[in-house]
């Protein structure tokens, strides 16, 4: 026969463990959605800085060509000032840019890099004048 003890034990260690169980169960997927949220969140945040900083780099280099854009029109000096601009731009740009160019309707092609294009050559007909228009 088994003592009194025996069967006690036989009786609540089963209930002990399946308690035991049932309480890491809970603490380890709560812990998880814990975790799983405060990524979700810090991930969430770090996307937005990054699309905050794209946005302000972006937004740095437009301001950057819509400047030179408004001088190039208002420029009544020869090519060879406005590729010094521009290549002025280039500079201070600090490796924003390699290069800068413009076209106009009258078909006068300007860049930094003091590039001539042949006659045939005509910007209004090219698709990145087409798209600035």
């Amino acid at each position: 026969m088994k003592s009194l003890k025996s069967k006690m034990l036989l009786l609540i260690l089963p209930v002990i463990t399946l308690i035991f169980s049932v309480t890491t169960s809970y603490s380890f997927f709560s812990a998880k959605n814990i975790i799983v949220e405060a990524r979700y969140e810090d991930l969430t945040k770090f996307t937005e800085n990054q699309k905050n900083k794209l946005n302000s780099w972006f937004d740095e280099k437009l301001h950057i060509l819509e400047t030179a854009k408004d001088s190039l029109e208002n420029f009544e000096t020869e090519r060879d000032e406005k590729i010094k601009y521009l290549a002025k731009l280039v500079k201070n740009s600090k490796g924003s840019f390699a290069s800068i160019y413009y076209g106009t309707e009258d078909g006068e092609m300007v860049d930094n890099d003091n590039i001539i294009y042949e006659d045939t050559y005509i910007p209004k007909n090219r698709p990145w004048y087409q798209e600035g228009i």
